[in-house]
């Protein structure tokens, strides 16, 4: 039986997707509160987040991302009504997200990568490329990918018991059947040569 925690990484880039998977990661930690998430900022070295004019990409920036996304997770935690423990770590690194993030599940031992999913499609996937795509494909661990859900919702038929005797058709348990192979067996009487 294994002692050591789960260790769960969360990409997280302040989009819709990425709060959807921070709920899905804090769902997790309600299942078990002995799992470690690891939160992964990856910052693109030319762009930055966009967070002021002419950022530079330096130690000093990745501290600035680094809280500013520790307090946004834990907003994010008070407004989930979340009651539990939480083991976080809160990542910033430069380069690309996809390379960063398999990175540090390599790193970590991740036993599950969270990501989220822009839901690009077309011309745009194309030329900027799906990083949840790269990280479904090049991680050594299962990946879950956080999108919106989309499909309305149905009607089902409501189920009501009939009782019997009243007209209506009777429930009839499925049959089970069991199939015997027909070919001769030894009998305990016949001589072994």
């Amino acid at each position: 039986m294994n002692k050591h925690p789960s260790q769960i990484i969360v990409a997280y880039d302040f989009s819709e997707s990425a709060e959807l998977a921070l709920r899905h990661a804090f769902d997790l930690a309600a299942e078990d509160q002995t799992r470690e998430f690891h939160f992964l900022v990856s910052l693109d070295p030319k762009k930055g987040l966009g967070l002021k004019k002419n950022e530079k990409i330096d130690f000093e920036y990745t501290k600035e991302v680094q809280e500013l996304a520790t307090k946004r997770i834990e907003s994010a935690l008070q407004e989930s009504g979340y009651g539990g423990a939480l083991s976080m770590l809160v990542h910033v690194r430069i380069g690309e997200a996809g390379p960063q993030t398999l990175a540090l599940a390599e790193e970590v031992g991740a036993n599950l990568i969270l990501v989220g999913s822009h839901g690009r499609t077309g011309v745009k996937r194309v030329l900027l490329g799906s990083v949840s795509e790269f990280i479904v494909r090049s991680a050594k661990c299962p990946v879950l990918v956080a999108r919106t859900r989309e499909y309305v919702d149905t009607a089902r038929s409501k189920v009501i018991d009939v009782p019997k005797g009243t007209g209506g058709p009777e429930y009839v348990p499925p049959h089970r059947f069991h199939y015997k192979s027909s070919a001769p067996t030894r009998s305990n009487a016949w001589a072994l040569y």
